[in-house]
C-alpha cells in the first residue's frame, strides 16, 4: 500500500497510486513546514480511493514535530493528469477567451436567399411589386395590402427578403411626415406661382402708366381724362396686388428638410422593391 513519507524534507513521491480520474499521483516536494489541517486536506483529497494511504504522524505520539509541506508536481509521462492539468493564463488560453470561427459544414451550408423560392413564393411576390411601385404619398396612406400580404407569407420567406419587406408593410408610420412634407412642398411652389404673378402684376400697371404718361404728353387735351382714368385702373391693380401678397404666407422648415423627409420613407419602398427584384432574378 502506497504511503506518505517524509525525510529530513527531501523530496518524497507517491509512486503510481491513481486518482479517481485514472491518472498516476504527482510527486510530492517537501517545500516548508506546514500544520497539520494541510496533511488532512491532502488526505481528504485522496481519500476517494478505496485505499487509505498511511503515514507516520508524529503528533499521534506526543510530540508536535512541525510538518513538511506538500506541493503537488505532474507525474512524468504521458498520463491523464497532464489531460486535467491548467495551463497558465495568458492571452491565448484565458478561460475569458474566445475564438469564434465557421466550422466546414456552416461555410459550405448555402444561404437560404440563394436556395431559390418555391413557385407559390414567387408569384405572391410578384403580387407585390406593383403595390411597392405606387407614389410613397398613396402608399403612406394605404399599406393594407402589403401588410396582409405579409401575414400570408410569415415564416416562409428567406431572412433578407421578410427584413425588407417588414418595414414596408408598417411604412404607414411616416404618413404624417411624407403627408406634411408633401403640402409644404406644394404650398412652395403655389407660393413662388402667386410672387411671379404679383411681379408681373406690378409691372404691367408700371408699363401701362407709362404708356398713358405718353400719349397725355402728346395731346395736352387728354391729360385730365387720363390722369382720372390712370387713378382707376391704378386703384384695381393695387388691390389684386394687394390680395396676391397676402395670400403668400410663411412655410416653416425648408424644402431641403422637406424632401429628405419624403426621401427616407420612399428608400424604404425602393429598398423592399430592389430584394424582390433581385430574389427573383429580375435585376
Amino acid at each position: 500500500m502506497p504511503t506518505f513519507r517524509a525525510a529530513d524534507r527531501s523530496t518524497v513521491m507517491l509512486s503510481r497510486y491513481r486518482f479517481a480520474c485514472g491518472g498516476p499521483v504527482p510527486r510530492i516536494r517537501t517545500l516548508s513546514p506546514a500544520p497539520k489541517r494541510l496533511r488532512t486536506s491532502m488526505q481528504a483529497l485522496v481519500g476517494s480511493s478505496s485505499q487509505p494511504i498511511s503515514s507516520h504522524d508524529p503528533s499521534d505520539d506526543g510530540t508536535a514535530a512541525p510538518q513538511p509541506m506538500l506541493t503537488l508536481l505532474p507525474p512524468s509521462g504521458n498520463s491523464n493528469f497532464d489531460e486535467i492539468s491548467l495551463k497558465q493564463d495568458s492571452p491565448d488560453n484565458n478561460i475569458f477567451s474566445f475564438a469564434i470561427g465557421i466550422t466546414p459544414s456552416e461555410e459550405d451550408q448555402p444561404s437560404a436567399e440563394s436556395a431559390g423560392l418555391a413557385d407559390d413564393l414567387k408569384s405572391k411576390l410578384l403580387e407585390i411589386l406593383p403595390l411597392l411601385s405606387q407614389d410613397i404619398g398613396q402608399l403612406v396612406r394605404d399599406v393594407e395590402p402589403i401588410r396582409a400580404a405579409l401575414r400570408s407569407l410569415e415564416g416562409q420567406l428567406p431572412e433578407p427578403i421578410e427584413g425588407a419587406l417588414t418595414p414596408a408593410a408598417f411604412i404607414k408610420s411616416h404618413r404624417m411626415r411624407v403627408l406634411r412634407a408633401q403640402k409644404r412642398l406644394a404650398n412652395r411652389i403655389q407660393q413662388e406661382q402667386i410672387a411671379k404673378q404679383r411681379d408681373e402684376l406690378n409691372g404691367h400697371e408700371l408699363q401701362q402708366v407709362n404708356q398713358e404718361i405718353d400719349v397725355a404728353d402728346s395731346d395736352l387735351s387728354q391729360i385730365q381724362p387720363t390722369v382720372e382714368k390712370l387713378k382707376s385702373e391704378k386703384q384695381d391693380q393695387a388691390s389684386q396686388a394687394y390680395q396676391l401678397h397676402k395670400s403668400i404666407l410663411p412655410i416653416p422648415g425648408s424644402a431641403d428638410g422637406d424632401n429628405r423627409a419624403i426621401q427616407e420613407a420612399d428608400d424604404i419602398r425602393l429598398h423592399t422593391i430592389n430584394v424582390i427584384r433581385n430574389s427573383l432574378g429580375l435585376l
